[in-house]
């Protein structure tokens, strides 16, 4: 949706002709890929809501897909969009998916009621902050598979619930996206629970503005992420960086991938408590005599 834009083109598309980054141009593109590669279910981000509506719905709708829109915690108009094809020939086929259920998750106020989450978050004036401003929502659909295969006893088939997500973009805040995910997997489960028998799975996909190796891969891979974990420490670290104009501001200053990695491993090197957490002034202890 951002590409477009003045700041964009000068900070990170020079290297782009500016009419090859235009909403006009690239939603084509994306419509095509769409209709050329015939997916079942398209989970996109990032998404203008005027876009959702004149553009996405009317060129996929025609081609029997049923669209679900999710916008951010906020008052600007963009988030995610959820697309399952529904229908083939305008008519539902012997094989079709059917959508059951669904529901927008607010993760700035699901926190509240998690056991454990919520009692640290609480606790953590600059984590409170950016759990709550970070106007982060998941779309989670639940859709049955339909057709001759499915036992006519049951009143459908078995389900499985996508969830569309795009977590907290600070690069400076991994721990925020580990603890999202957390929330995520903690209400997919009570989702689950209270839904029909049928269920078959979890479908997570989106933006996680994570690499494999970072701690919200490995959280949904393995279920847990350790309390001494080197984004624990980091996180200790981070203030929010609340307005537009100060995270721009702050881009040019964000480390490389190869002084992100030698910063890890110090702070995996310093974090030696039994709680995980180093607390900035510890940092900084460990740290003022190191040259950068």
């Amino acid at each position: 949706a951002f590409c477009d834009s003045d700041w964009a083109h000068e900070n990170l598309y020079g290297f782009c002709p500016r009419r090859y980054l235009k909403l006009s141009y690239r939603i084509q593109l994306v419509c095509h890929e769409i209709v050329r590669m015939e997916p079942d279910v398209v989970l996109l981000q990032e998404v203008e809501l005027k876009t959702y509506q004149r553009l996405l719905v009317p060129c996929l709708q025609n081609r029997g897909y049923s669209g679900f829109y999710c916008n951010r915690a906020s008052e600007q108009k963009w988030g995610q969009a959820t697309f399952v094809r529904t229908e083939e020939n305008g008519k539902a086929s012997s094989g079709s998916l059917r959508v059951v259920s669904a529901k927008n998750l607010d993760l700035t106020k699901i926190w509240e009621d998690h056991p454990s989450l919520g009692p640290l978050i609480r606790s953590d004036p600059n984590l409170h902050e950016a759990v709550t401003k970070a106007t982060t929502t998941v779309q989670v659909l639940g859709i049955a598979f339909e057709g001759p295969w499915i036992d006519s006893r049951r009143a459908r088939g078995p389900v499985l619930f996508t969830s569309n997500c795009h977590l907290y973009s600070h690069p400076a805040a991994p721990h925020i996206r580990s603890i999202q995910a957390a929330l995520l997997a903690h209400a997919l489960r009570k989702e689950q629970k209270g839904g029909e028998a049928g269920w078959v799975g979890n479908l997570i996909s989106g933006d996680l503005n994570a690499g494999p190796s970072e701690g919200v891969c490995a959280l949904l891979a393995t279920g847990r992420l350790s309390e001494t974990h080197h984004e624990w420490a980091e996180g200790a670290c981070f203030r929010n960086v609340a307005t537009k104009k100060e995270r721009e501001a702050q881009w040019k200053q964000q480390l490389s991938p190869g002084e992100v990695a030698a910063v890890r491993r110090a702070f995996s090197a310093l974090d030696k408590s039994d709680s995980g957490f180093l607390t900035p002034a510890e940092m900084n202890d460990e740290l003022k005599d190191l040259v950068w």
